[in-house]
């Protein structure tokens, strides 16, 4: 296995996770086209989108997280939506390695990364569109989430 894939492969795990460092996220890849970029981006969604969705209470409280953006549902809100007490919130997010403020943050990254991606919005609508009262603590934020200034992710024209 190990000359398909120069790093540990591990079966029989309870989920599928591909792990890059965080140093490479940045870094351009051999022969980018953005055209073809976009079209398997395209195809990826397409493809995720027919996967069988387990809905867990963990991805129950991302997806509301996700829906009330830019706005924050506060903890007490977020259990009340699920049924639950704030204290059985914080021990699912505990044990999912995370926290209520940690769980919105990779929110607003993935949606800060996707909308970057597209292109269309500058950064004091970025900033807008996540809830942040101007664009310089939105770059703060992202340079924060990622090491890298918006502006890197943004995808070059044609």
């Amino acid at each position: 296995m190990s000359s398909y894939w120069p790093c540990p492969v591990s079966f029989g795990q309870p989920v599928d996770a591909l792990y890059i460092p965080h140093e490479l996220w940045f870094q351009p890849w051999p022969e980018h086209h953005a055209s073809e970029f976009r079209s398997y981006r395209r195809a990826c969604y397409q493809l995720n989108r027919r996967l069988p969705r387990q809905r867990g209470l963990f991805e129950i409280l991302q997806r509301q997280l996700y829906r009330t953006m830019p706005a924050t549902l506060s903890l007490e809100q977020a259990a009340s939506l699920l049924g639950c007490s704030s204290s059985s919130v914080k021990r699912l997010l505990q044990q999912q390695g995370s926290s209520y403020a940690a769980l919105a943050d990779d929110l607003r990254c993935d949606l800060a990364t996707l909308l970057l991606c597209q292109g269309k919005l500058s950064n004091k609508q970025l900033a807008s569109q996540l809830g942040y009262s101007d664009e310089h603590n939105f770059r703060r934020a992202f340079k924060r989430w990622t090491g890298n200034v918006p502006s890197s992710l943004r995808l070059p024209v044609g």
